[in-house]
C-alpha cells in the first residue's frame, strides 16, 4: 500500500513521507529485538528504506 501511496499523485506527499518514516522507525525497532535468521524483516526494512528515499523526493 505504501508503494502505491508514494506513486499516487493524489496523495499528500508530506503525509506519505510521515507514514513511511514512522513505519521505518517501527520496523528498525522490531528488527533490533527480533530473530531475523530468515531475513524476512531485513527485506522489509530494505524496502522501507527505498520507499523513504522515494517519498523524500
Amino acid at each position: 500500500m505504501l508503494d502505491f501511496a508514494v506513486e499516487d499523485p493524489s496523495e499528500d506527499p508530506a503525509e506519505v513521507f510521515s507514514v513511511v518514516q514512522e513505519a521505518l522507525e517501527i520496523a528498525v525497532g522490531v528488527i533490533a529485538n527480533a530473530d531475523d535468521s530468515l531475513g524476512t524483516l531485513s527485506e522489509v526494512v530494505e524496502e522501507l528504506i527505498e520507499l523513504h528515499a522515494k517519498s523524500a523526493q
